[in-house]
């Protein structure tokens, strides 16, 4: 889940008609109109089309205010308008912090205007993960309408990264993109079919060995196929924004569960449940939680709720809400995660969780510090 652009099921030619003007770049509409007399007339393999996003954008214009990021905007429309002056082609902005430009496919070019979008980031400041990506297809085929052009920079742009800022258009995307669509809608009718299960991992205590608590971890129970672990399937339902479903029906379990146990006579220890973004926009996250604990009768000591660090950084304001509202019904709230991504201590100021799980990168890379800092230390 490194990705944190908006994770919806979206076509990419569906492109909407609106578009706020950026320092003379064409609205979505109109780029395809240009893009369209353009290709018309070009020789096969001669230029590409590039789909351009900003990873995080959101954690740049909370470090830095919505002035400073409105001025990046600008100076990335500032760089494609220059290349399309140069080379011809056509530059457009999709609105947010999505931009679409066709230029010669020279990997020179390509290159060199992802480093110098890059060059922008580093001179306003350190912004961690912060970063330009770029989904590139050639244009082979200048018969094809704009919109195909784009579709295929759009699915190279999904497979981007931070490690790999920019990604090319391949075939087998088209595959692997139907066959998600059909994932989709197996894991749809196993959501209606109540096929998925959770198993649980206990947390114990280093000290004395006892277990004190356990995590709930999700199972598809395939009728067919047995067992499936979630990273086959949730990813699918993540990008679709249908994950909070599946949360929903595991919450349930759970608490189920615990009922079970407290009537034959048990004395549980807390599961915690895990909570994404996904979730916190599509419902109301303690409401719900409320009604299922006054639907099993159970005390809200036994439900830990689970927020990824990513998600903090994403949606502070909600976090910031549900959190409160949270540890005001009695829940334990634990930070999962932590140090995997921004790995600010600031964060913790403004949002007051009761436990961190601190991800092994974390301790690694600080112990690493630490070692550099013993080393290079000597007495005046």
């Amino acid at each position: 889940m490194e990705k944190e652009r908006t994770g919806t099921c979206r076509s990419p030619s569906q492109v909407g008609r609106g578009g706020d003007a950026l320092a003379g770049l064409l609205s979505p509409q109109d780029f395809m109109e240009e893009a369209g007399r353009f290709l018309s007339q070009a020789e096969p393999n001669a230029w590409c089309i590039a789909a351009i996003d900003i990873l995080h954008f959101r954690m740049f214009k909370k470090l830095y205010g919505r002035e400073m990021a409105e001025g990046f905007l600008e100076q990335i429309a500032e760089h494609l308008e220059e290349v399309r002056r140069e080379y011809g082609g056509a530059a457009g902005y999709f609105q947010r912090n999505d931009f679409c430009v066709i230029l010669p496919w020279r990997m020179e070019l390509v290159e060199g205007l992802w480093e110098r979008i890059a060059g922008e980031i580093s001179q306003i400041g350190k912004a961690i993960s912060v970063m330009p990506v770029f989904g590139v297809s050639p244009i082979d085929d200048p018969r094809l309408s704009p919109e195909a052009h784009f579709d295929r920079a759009t699915l190279a742009l999904d497979q981007a990264t931070a490690r790999r800022p920019i990604a090319f258009y391949d075939p087998g995307m088209e595959r692997e993109l139907e066959e998600e669509t059909n994932l989709l809608s197996e894991v749809t009718g196993a959501l209606a079919r109540d096929e998925f299960t959770f198993y649980v991992q206990p947390q114990c205590d280093i000290t004395s060995g006892k277990v004190v608590g356990a995590e709930s971890l999700v199972r598809w129970n395939h009728t067919e196929k047995g067992l499936i672990p979630p990273g086959k399937f949730i990813p699918v339902l993540e990008r679709c924004g249908a994950v909070y479903l599946l949360d929903q029906q595991v919450w349930e379990k759970v608490c189920r569960w615990l009922r079970s146990w407290i009537d034959r006579g048990y004395e549980p220890v807390p599961i915690s449940i895990n909570i994404s973004r996904i979730d916190i926009m599509a419902m109301d996250v303690p409401a719900y939680l409320k009604g299922l604990l006054e639907k099993y009768g159970l005390p809200a000591r036994y439900i830990k709720a689970e927020i990824t660090e990513s998600a903090c950084t994403e949606e502070e304001l909600a976090i910031n809400e549900m959190v409160d509202r949270l540890r005001q019904e009695g829940f334990l709230v634990m930070m999962d995660d932590f140090g995997s991504g921004y790995s600010s201590l600031n964060m913790l100021k403004s949002i007051p969780v009761d436990v961190l799980k601190i991800d092994m990168r974390f301790w690694r890379s600080r112990r690493r510090t630490s070692r550099r800092a013993s080393a290079s230390w000597s007495p005046s």
